[in-house]
């Protein structure tokens, strides 16, 4: 089950970071483009990462390449943070 996170503020953000697992990862700098928790980790919008690094001034495949090799490639685990085609949820 995940629990959605919708309007993440700096203030409520820290009311669950200890509520995180131990091994989960918090991307510095990306709070807007998580949609919520599964079994205590992060779950990251592939679509939100996307927009925010071409908001930041990449193309659109820049922004692909970069996402899919900086920030999936560093995900060593499942308990670390996950990535989630947010077009598929349904809620």
């Amino acid at each position: 089950m995940m629990i959605m996170m919708n309007n993440l503020t700096p203030t409520n953000f820290e009311d669950f970071v200890d509520s995180l697992n131990p091994d989960a990862y918090i991307l510095d700098g990306l709070n807007d483009c998580i949609l919520g928790v599964v079994d205590g980790v992060l779950c990251y919008s592939y679509t939100r990462l996307v927009e925010h690094f071409v908001h930041d001034g990449m193309s659109h495949d820049e922004a692909e390449d970069w996402v899919s090799f900086n920030i999936i490639g560093l995900n060593p685990s499942i308990n670390t943070f996950l990535i989630c085609d947010d077009h598929l949820l349904v809620t």
